[in-house]
């Protein structure tokens, strides 16, 4: 089985999940004060309850899909 080094991606970038990878994104734009009157999500994050639990937290306006 092929690990993330054989296929070239290199050690300083780890593997993250989609939710992982939102929740840092929207760190560092809540971090850099990014203007945004909202934000919206796609079901994949929407299912991910500690994104859902972080970002409830941040007391943002949002639109987080859930699929049935």
């Amino acid at each position: 089985m092929a690990n993330a080094v054989s296929a070239g991606v290199p050690e300083k970038h780890p593997f993250a999940t989609k939710p992982q990878l939102a929740r840092l994104w929207l760190t560092r734009a809540l971090d850099a004060r990014m203007p945004a009157a909202w934000v919206t999500d796609a079901s994949v994050d929407g299912h991910d309850r500690r994104l859902r639990v972080w970002w409830e937290e941040q007391d943002h306006a949002s639109v987080m899909a859930f699929s049935g």
